[in-house]
């Protein structure tokens, strides 16, 4: 039996727990580049490594039309891994999946911390959302 999807990728849940670190790093630019102050961004940047400081820094000199290329270059990115993006402000993604045999999203949002825990069908969105 062969099953039509609607997706060419499906993420197992190892591995969009892998791409975690680096769609928060991707969330962090977005946010700076949009004035954002994400209340879960520690004041040194995303991982305290000083990075994010400096960014915003960078960030906050860009003229609008830059600071729109660069978003755009982000989001296309992470869309190029075969990851939806949803909302920005809330880092919201999801990652086409399989689970039981159906065809669902892994849903992810910046609150969730550092690992995928939801899943909802492909028509139900963030409200039908269910702990892997």
């Amino acid at each position: 039996m062969s099953a039509m999807w609607h997706f060419e990728k499906h993420f197992s849940t190892e591995e969009a727990n892998s791409l975690i670190p680096w769609l928060r790093e991707n969330f962090r630019k977005i946010h700076a580049l949009l004035g954002y102050n994400y209340p879960g961004w520690k004041k040194a940047g995303g991982n305290g490594n000083g990075k994010g400081w400096e960014f915003g820094q960078f960030a906050a000199q860009l003229s609008r039309r830059e600071a729109e290329d660069m978003i755009g270059n982000l989001i296309r990115e992470i869309e190029s891994r075969g990851i939806v993006v949803r909302d920005l402000r809330r880092g919201l993604v999801d990652f086409p999946a399989l689970h039981n045999g159906e065809e669902v999203y892994l849903c992810y949002e910046l609150d969730d911390g550092y690992e995928v825990q939801f899943y909802h069908g492909l028509d139900e969105g963030y409200a039908g959302r269910r702990p892997l």
